[in-house]
């Protein structure tokens, strides 16, 4: 008969084993959305197909991550964050293809993966928000990436495909959510780098090793992120698209710092 350390271990390596088979399956279904939406690009013009397969490329190197670190820390919810992002990045770039729902639902998550890497900076190392100031500036980052961006793609002229979820045409309505979506940027930014800046000052000698890598290149990711499209063109004299590249390139190294 097994006694009650004996009923815990069965229980522990079922729920282990459960969540191999959980976590395969989000391997599988990444893979397939991933070869999904090549195909999908093969035959839309919409850029060249070496971008698009490089932010696909972006969004699965998020998720597999997400899902080692899933796999070997199942209490942390870092890896189930980055596994977020990752998703979020998938989505956010079926807006390049020519079906209108699929179009919809990039355009609508196209900047939430940014607010999900700000929740895993204020999270890290456990992956869980502790306190008032982290959750109420991960909020901040959800309004900023997904509310504010909204009148962008409601508001704006009419243009392509992008004009499936068009309501009519408002310039001010657009131009004062990008302002006021700036601005908030700015102010998140600043007070993300203070809250980063403290807890780095109180680690310990081992923390800090590794939190003074992070916490630098994931502030200076959000900034890049932020500004890069309107700082590249106008001073380097860069095209969008490689605005965009270097953009992707950047945000793509953060599962390696995490």
């Amino acid at each position: 008969m097994l006694g009650v350390g004996g009923r815990a271990r069965v229980t522990q390596t079922s729920s282990a084993q459960n969540l191999r088979v959980a976590l395969s399956g989000l391997a599988v279904a990444t893979v397939l959305m991933a070869g999904f939406e090549v195909a999908l690009f093969v035959h839309t013009p919409v850029a060249p197909l070496w971008v698009l397969l490089l932010y696909v490329a972006a969004g699965v190197d998020y998720l597999l991550v997400g899902l080692l670190a899933w796999s070997r820390r199942p209490s942390n919810r870092t890896g189930p964050l980055l596994c977020v992002a990752g998703l979020g990045l998938l989505v956010s770039a079926l807006q390049n293809t020519d079906v209108p729902e699929l179009v919809a639902a990039g355009l609508i998550l196209a900047a939430a993966p940014i607010a999900v890497i700000l929740q895993v900076l204020l999270a890290f190392p456990g992956g869980r928000l502790g306190g008032v100031a982290p959750r109420a500036l991960a909020v901040t980052g959800y309004v900023i990436t997904i509310v504010l961006q909204a009148p962008g793609y409601l508001f704006a002229a009419p243009l392509g495909p992008g004009a499936v979820l068009h309501v009519s045409t408002d310039h001010d309505l657009v131009s004062l959510s990008v302002w006021v979506q700036h601005g908030l940027s700015v102010v998140v930014v600043v007070l993300v780098t203070v809250l980063l800046l403290r807890r780095l000052r109180d680690a310990t000698a081992a923390q800090r090793r590794v939190l003074a890598i992070l916490y630098p290149y994931g502030i200076a990711t959000l900034v890049f992120m932020t500004v890069a499209v309107y700082v590249l063109p106008p001073v380097f004299g860069v095209d969008s698209t490689t605005a965009f590249v270097v953009q992707i390139l950047t945000l793509s190294a953060m599962p390696a710092a995490f």
